[in-house]
């Protein structure tokens, strides 16, 4: 191949060489952009699952509030229901003795009115007729009360038995209401927990996308920097052949340029001879040509 031919080869190969690194820029470019990206959905993803443990640490957690608490208000539904049984017994208990004693009055009345004699008496001082009179209805009162002691404890059980009822109701009221706080709460954490479940699928199917394209990126670049190396080392081969022929064009210079002067030399020696034989006067030039010769 000649010189003017590799020159226009190892020109070509340039140009391909430049256009082959400003590919691979580009290609490393969106490699190095696919690779981030996956890194960045990585710790995303990472980042989501452990909010999402949380949140399963915590749906766990109220979900066994949850029980508790329907225990609790189970238990005091079913007290009422006892205590409400209880009373209706009681009642038809009370009815019979209040039938049988033909009591008009409740008995806790009779009680107070006898309480309300006595203090009128200490306090007022009322004349021994007045007093007479009161004390005889103090023993009437006391005689009704006698026949309704039985009715009275009826009674009170049965005042006892509500005011335990309105407790359990209570009870039983207030662990409905945290019950359908916690049950609102303990949905809500679900509505989170299938968002994030959700969020997670998504972003792991983008990340494997954005793997994907960084394997085609990594691909293509390796391909190409192949290309750039095998265009690399023949630009190298050729740049190393045009060296050796600038070489050999140096050296056939050279060559020629001693040959030439060799016959320079022999044409003048020529000459000085002649001059000597002549017996011509010689010029410095002549001296020098003899010299050489004689050397």
């Amino acid at each position: 191949m000649t010189k003017r031919e590799l020159l226009s080869k190892f020109n070509n190969l340039r140009r391909e060489i430049f256009d082959l690194k400003k590919n691979l820029n580009r290609i490393n470019e969106q490699k190095e952009f696919w690779f981030s990206k996956k890194e960045s959905l990585k710790k995303e993803i990472s980042n989501l699952i452990k909010s999402l443990k949380g949140l399963k640490g915590t749906k766990d957690k109220s979900n066994q509030d949850v029980q508790e608490l329907k225990k609790e208000r189970d238990k005091y539904n079913k007290q009422v229901q006892i205590l409400i049984n209880q009373i209706r017994t009681l009642n038809k208990e009370k009815q019979a003795v209040v039938k049988k004693y033909n009591i008009k009055e409740d008995p806790s009345k009779i009680q107070e009115r006898i309480e309300q004699i006595e203090k009128q008496i200490e306090t007022e001082a009322p004349s021994f007729e007045k007093e007479k009179k009161l004390m005889k209805e103090i023993n009437q009162l006391k005689k009704a009360y006698g026949d309704t002691k039985e009715v009275k404890k009826l009674f009170d059980n049965s005042t006892k038995l509500s005011k335990e009822i309105d407790i359990a109701k209570k009870k039983a009221e207030e662990y409905h209401q945290k019950l359908q706080k916690e049950i609102k709460s303990t949905k809500n954490g679900y509505n989170e927990f299938i968002e994030f479940s959700k969020q997670i699928t998504i972003m792991k199917k983008t990340q494997e996308d954005a793997f994907e394209e960084f394997i085609n990126f990594k691909k293509k670049f390796a391909d190409i920097n192949n290309q750039l190396k095998d265009k690399l080392i023949e630009a190298g081969r050729i740049k190393e052949e045009l060296k050796k022929k600038e070489q050999n064009e140096e050296k056939n210079k050279e060559s020629n340029k001693n040959k030439e002067l060799e016959k320079e030399i022999e044409k003048k020696t020529i000459e000085v001879e002649n001059k000597l034989k002549t017996k011509k006067k010689l010029t410095t030039e002549d001296l020098l040509v003899f010299q050489h010769n004689n050397k």
